[in-house]
């Protein structure tokens, strides 16, 4: 053990130290080869360092490539138009017409139209016009009112701006304004024939349709058609009716049919169907034909004081009923009898017999009168009288 005279610095210590210590100090643990390490604690395990992740690459980022314009052809400018003179014109139908020149461009084109030329309110749907000379167009237009004037004018766009063309217009004829009918008879027996006729009025379309209707007393259901014909050139037309059963309303209904529009496409030019619609029709007014029941009275024997009166009725029902008159001397008619009529089952067909006297004064005159008690589909009917002979 020894004691420092003086301070000595703490630096200057451990420097002499490094270099082989101080004068007179012996450094006994490296001098006897001892690690001056520390010793580590055999009970504590140490933890490795974590292995760092190896780093991702970033992709250098693509350039976008810039765009550029494509020229366009020599000589191209907005498309050119004209308008041109409706190629058609019908009752509910018409044809319009332009012309496009697209200058190179692809063109697209549509026909603006309706009944003002302030306000159009109807477009057609676009067409198109190859690249190349000046092109017809056209659009068929259905559906329209007869007699109507309508505006049209044709608008074409290409990648250089829009141009319309001035107006024209196109007036719908007058189609058919009404129908006329009569029948030759109106007033028939059960089963009888008549022709009904008539005209169609106004612009009348080649092979306009004319309907017969019918409709049956009482007049309970609706019309039902019974036959159809093509009015002439003047618009005329007729039907004969073989058969007449029964009373019944007569009218016609004339049209003049219409079709849906066929698109077609020629020379480069589209023609779009707008729409279809059928031709408004006309109505005749009503005839009535009336139907009587067949009524005959005979005299089928006699003896010298008696004859008998045979009648035959067609139609006949439960509810037909029938009188028996005899005229008497002052002209009136009186009825002598109300025979009941047989019917064979499932016959529209009565019959009845009935025996009368002979008068020895004068001859006897009998007519039998039938009601058929149908709701009118059926006229009351005087069967033709016949004559008794007076007794001799």
């Amino acid at each position: 053990m020894f004691t420092l005279r003086r301070s000595v610095p703490l630096l200057a210590v451990c420097g002499l130290l490094a270099a082989g210590g101080l004068p007179g100090v012996t450094a006994p643990a490296i001098a006897q080869g001892v690690d001056p390490s520390p010793t580590p604690d055999p009970a504590v395990t140490p933890t490795p360092a974590p292995t760092a992740a190896p780093a991702t690459p970033t992709p250098a980022p693509t350039a976008t490539p810039v765009p550029t314009a494509t020229p366009l052809p020599a000589g191209s400018r907005k498309p050119a138009v004209a308008i041109r003179t409706p190629t058609a014109a019908g009752e509910t139908t018409g044809t319009i017409a332009g012309r496009v020149n697209p200058y190179g461009l692809p063109t697209t084109y549509a026909f603006e139209w309706g009944t003002s030329s302030k306000v159009y309110g109807q477009l057609t749907p676009a067409g198109s016009v190859a690249v190349g000379a000046t092109a017809t167009v056209t659009a068929d237009l259905a559906g329209l009112a007869p007699n109507t004037r309508y505006v049209y004018r044709v608008v074409a766009t290409n990648a250089l701006g829009t141009v319309k063309s001035s107006a024209r217009s196109v007036t719908t004829t007058r189609g058919l304004t009404g129908a006329t009918l009569k029948a030759a008879r109106t007033t028939l027996d059960w089963g009888g024939v008549t022709v009904v006729s008539g005209a169609v009025s106004g612009t009348v379309p080649v092979g306009a349709t004319v309907r017969l209707m019918r409709q049956n007393a009482p007049y309970t259901r609706a019309y039902s058609e019974v036959g159809s014909t093509k009015a002439g050139a003047a618009g005329t037309f007729a039907f004969s009716i073989s058969r007449i059963w029964e009373t019944a309303r007569l009218k016609v209904v004339a049209d003049a049919g219409g079709t849906d529009g066929v698109a077609t496409a020629a020379s480069g030019a589209v023609r779009p169907v707008i729409t279809s619609a059928k031709t408004p029709g006309v109505e005749s007014g009503v005839v009535t034909v009336r139907s009587r029941v067949l009524a005959r009275l005979t005299l089928s024997s006699r003896t010298s004081r008696s004859a008998v009166l045979r009648g035959v009725v067609y139609p006949s029902s439960s509810d037909t009923r029938v009188a028996l008159q005899r005229r008497a001397a002052s002209g009136r008619w009186i009825t002598v009898s109300r025979p009941t009529l047989r019917r064979p089952s499932g016959s529209e067909r009565g019959t009845f017999a009935k025996r009368v006297s002979r008068s020895a004064a004068r001859t006897l005159r009998y007519r039998m009168v039938v009601t058929p008690n149908d709701d009118g589909a059926h006229l009351t009917t005087t069967a033709k009288s016949v004559y008794v002979p007076r007794k001799r």
